[in-house]
């Protein structure tokens, strides 16, 4: 996890994406192994913060299987710092999502994305800037939305 954690996000996903090709499911896959290592660091210290308190200590006392612990105590505790993860997360995919579609990385041209309209607004943009502020007006709305639902 470490060794993803050291490359930039963007840089990370046009190399993994250089090599499995553009497309949506390479764009799905690569979205999803640059986030990864941000998810398991979090759920590792949580799970570990959560762990050590007396009502799991006490449950695992009484015998309670693992599992049950698992889901009765640990799960329940870490659920509302994996949530507020995943907002920021996905404010986040958005902005790696829009280059790589810029570059023609991402998600191919029938396909909408913003990154896509910002990419075919250039061409006009000599003459009539318009096409490509609103596109990137909806990518800002879009994150700070979810930074401020995180």
């Amino acid at each position: 996890m470490d060794v993803l954690f050291a490359f930039p996000a963007v840089l990370l996903a046009i190399a993994i994406l250089a090599v499995f090709g553009a497309g949506l499911s390479s764009l799905i896959l690569v979205i999803g192994i640059v986030n990864l290592p941000m998810f398991a660091r979090l759920t590792c210290v949580s799970i570990l913060a959560v762990k050590g308190l007396l009502y799991v200590e006490a449950s695992h006392s009484l015998g309670v299987s693992p599992l049950w612990v698992i889901l009765r105590h640990i799960l329940p505790n870490i659920l509302a710092t994996l949530i507020m993860q995943t907002s920021l997360t996905v404010a986040a995919t958005i902005l790696t999502e829009a280059p790589l579609s810029y570059f023609g990385l991402g998600v191919q041209e029938p396909s909408p994305s913003e990154g896509n309209t910002i990419s075919v607004a250039y061409g006009f943009m000599q003459n009539d800037p318009w096409p490509s502020v609103f596109p990137d007006l909806a990518i800002g709305f879009a994150v700070l939305g979810f930074n401020l639902l995180g």
